[in-house]
């Protein structure tokens, strides 16, 4: 038998376990540079997901989407360590986050390639959420659209898009790691749960990683799975999860991942992803760390998450769980430290509370009151979200309005004039509401609202004005199957001429 000190604790291991793992000292407690690319520290630092399998590391291909036996079944296979210190049971049942398991992190990392693009993770984008008698973590996302004050902006102009994160105490182990969410729903943010841990504060030699990550490369059909021991080693395998649902459905998911340094089955580092309770991924070898590393939860902003076109949106979580498998039957390298991100006890970081409506029925459209017909200048549309799409007609602001001190006026020049904005990521299945007030200004040409499901599949309603001064035009919608999208088009034909305001459109879910 051969015994692994981890601090104060003996791991044990039998001869057979011994033969299929390198044998790991006592590790120095280096300071903690908690960093990405060079000194900057984000998962997957400044490279996009997706690429492909480096060194030794290999896929494992059990049955994925088969039940939840195999997810249930992992006491059969290792067990938890009973009584564990460094155990995780966080549901905000107490009302706010515990100290004793959680800093509150301020700091930036690498935007993925993009200088100057986002403005890292804040601790004033944390919030508890209250629901009646429940209270869960609220995790701001601030996009380019977003109008407050306190918000940094580029050389450009353009505000630079902010969320927040949260990291554990513990160095944690070999174990089951979950979080029971509600993903942000918009593109340009990626919500993640991860581990990490770099000794050196140099990924080309240390980036003990493992990652589950949501809406990257501006995507909410996938998630990615990463599990990382250096910049180079890691193994990325991105996991289409459309069969069971798309990820920013509205809906409270369970995400999980359960990681092993001795898998009883092969004796490989190995780790497993599961959403809800369902296998969807397995890799093993070289690239699956075998360091201590602590919890992040969060969101940010990277360049490779896309453009961050919305004003204000949430990650909402139920609970976070870590245990910590049978220190029977993992090893594991001790590790310690700070982060080098200004840090402070979550009680001590301003928290604000909430109520859980605040969070939800954000509208989706920018500009919806057409106070501006300012160029964007983080996604170049022409007047702050809506796009001229053809014709050459009059687009000007009025002061004839229904919400705030202006409306949109578009008179056709008789060669069709139109304007729209498209929602990215309305996925087949997802209901709408839509709202607009309109005015047609005369009997002349045709001005109607239309509403395309996709780019692909064309199916569209049309809504006509009637010319009775103001009034508001509602409509509910259903996302077709094939369309990804959702585009709000205002049109005129034939010289027409018409206003625009107080525009809303709103998720019912699916």
């Amino acid at each position: 038998m051969i015994d692994f000190c981890l601090g104060n604790r003996f791991l044990r291991r039998t001869e057979f376990m011994k033969k299929n793992a390198m044998v790991l000292p006592l590790l120095t407690l280096f300071p903690l540079l908690l960093s990405g690319c060079q000194g900057n520290p984000g998962p997957g630092g400044d490279s996009k997901k997706g690429d492909s399998k480096q060194g030794d590391a290999s896929l494992v291909q059990p049955k994925t989407f088969d039940g939840t036996a195999y997810y249930a079944d992992v006491e059969n296979r290792v067990g938890f360590e009973s009584g564990s210190e460094v155990e995780i049971e966080e549901d905000f049942s107490s009302g706010s986050l515990k100290d004793e398991n959680w800093w509150a992190l301020d700091g930036y990392w690498d935007a993925g390639g993009a200088s100057d693009w986002h403005n890292g993770v804040r601790s004033r984008n944390l919030f508890y959420v209250k629901d009646g008698g429940k209270t869960y973590l609220g995790v701001r996302a601030r996009g380019s659209y977003c109008k407050d004050q306190d918000l940094a902006k580029a050389k450009s102009g353009m505000v630079k898009p902010e969320g927040a994160c949260i990291m554990s105490k513990k160095f944690l182990y070999p174990g089951r790691y979950e979080i029971k969410m509600k993903a942000m729903p918009r593109q340009g943010a990626v919500t993640a749960m991860w581990t990490y841990y770099s000794k050196t504060g140099n990924e080309a030699t240390s980036q003990n990683e493992i990652d589950i990550e949501l809406g990257g490369e501006g995507q909410y059909s996938s998630e990615w799975c990463t599990t990382w021991t250096t910049h180079t080693n890691k193994q990325t395998n991105n996991v289409d999860l459309s069969s069971r649902s798309y990820i920013n459905d509205g809906e409270f998911h369970t995400y999980t991942f359960d990681w092993y340094t001795d898998f009883p089955l092969t004796h490989q580092k190995r780790v497993d992803w599961f959403f809800d309770g369902e296998l969807i991924s397995s890799i093993e070898g070289t690239a699956v760390p075998e360091t201590a590393m602590p919890l992040w939860v969060g969101l940010w902003c990277p360049s490779w998450a896309g453009t961050a076109s919305f004003d204000t949106e949430y990650m909402i979580i139920d609970s976070l769980s870590y245990r910590p498998f049978s220190y029977q039957t993992q090893y594991v390298t001790e590790a310690k430290g700070n982060p080098a991100y200004s840090h402070v006890d979550p009680s001590k970081a301003s928290i604000q509370t909430i109520l859980y409506a605040e969070t939800q029925n954000k509208n989706k459209l920018n500009n919806a009151s057409f106070e501006t017909l300012d160029r964007s200048v983080a996604d170049g549309t022409l007047y702050s979200g809506w796009d001229a799409l053809s014709g050459n007609g009059k687009v000007e602001l009025s002061e004839d309005a229904t919400l705030g001190s202006k409306s949109l006026l578009i008179e056709d020049d008789g060669q069709g004039t139109y304007v729209g904005q498209t929602l990215p990521l309305a996925y087949p299945g997802y209901r709408y509401k839509l709202s607009i007030d309109a005015k047609k200004e005369s009997s002349m040409g045709d001005a109607y609202l239309e509403i395309v499901y996709g780019k692909k599949n064309k199916e569209k309603k049309t809504i006509a004005l009637d010319g009775d001064g103001w009034k508001t035009y509602e409509a509910e919608i259903q996302i077709a199957s094939g369309a990804k999208e959702l585009s709000i088009n205002l049109c005129h034909e034939n010289g027409a001429k018409a206003k625009w305001d107080n525009a809303s459109l709103l998720f019912l879910g699916k």
